[in-house]
């Protein structure tokens, strides 16, 4: 049985996208300057710093409070995730190869709770 590995993120999904969609959202909702989304995406770091340094950053950048900083990681993963969208192709792909015989392995290093978020939203399972 050939297996086939597909990464999620930047992969099958442009989680970049997704993160500055949100990030977008949020400095609107927020009133703030969207001049500062460049640098909420720098402090994003593509996903792959430690959220606890992320959300230091992203305080500071705005100013929040301490409640909204407290939940921060939380908006911020939920956020994304409304956002996320397949890549254009990638489902035609995965039924081609599934049909195709192969068995499709999604492979990730995030936060297992977030990236079943991602599969279920996307409905990859």
């Amino acid at each position: 049985m050939p297996l086939l590995f597909v990464d999620l993120d930047n992969t099958l999904v442009d989680r970049a996208a997704a993160f500055a969609a949100w990030a977008s959202e949020y400095l609107d909702a927020r009133g703030a300057d969207r001049a500062l989304l460049d640098a909420m995406i720098t402090a994003d770091g593509d996903g792959l710093r430690p959220k606890p340094e992320v959300r230091a950053d992203i305080t500071e950048l705005l100013g929040l409070s301490e409640d909204e900083s407290a939940t921060l990681i939380d908006t911020l993963r939920a956020g994304a995730v409304s956002h996320l969208e397949l890549a254009t192709g990638a489902r035609e792909g995965l039924i081609r190869a599934r049909r195709d015989g192969w068995t499709i392995c999604i492979a990730t290093n995030g936060v297992e709770k977030q990236q079943q978020a991602k599969i279920d939203k996307l409905r990859l399972a």
